[in-house]
């Protein structure tokens, strides 16, 4: 779905910018194009949250059982 829409806003610049309707492509291209780009971002801090999670819990159950050193 996501191909499909990238693909229908370049068919939408190209043709403004083709018509010599530079502002209807420029806003065309940036309407759909930045909505993709910020869910892209929301999504990569999503991913960051998640695996910074991972590598704290992996650590502290390190520390839980395998530590063999003074504890605290």
């Amino acid at each position: 779905m996501s191909l499909g829409w990238n693909l229908l806003a370049g068919f939408w610049t190209v043709n403004s910018f083709v018509e010599d309707r530079i502002f209807d492509g420029v806003v065309v291209g940036e309407l759909v194009w930045l909505r993709f780009y910020r869910g892209a971002i929301q999504n990569a801090e999503d991913f960051a949250i998640e695996k910074n999670l991972e590598v704290t819990n992996k650590s502290l159950r390190y520390l839980q059982n395998e530590y063999k050193g003074i504890k605290p």
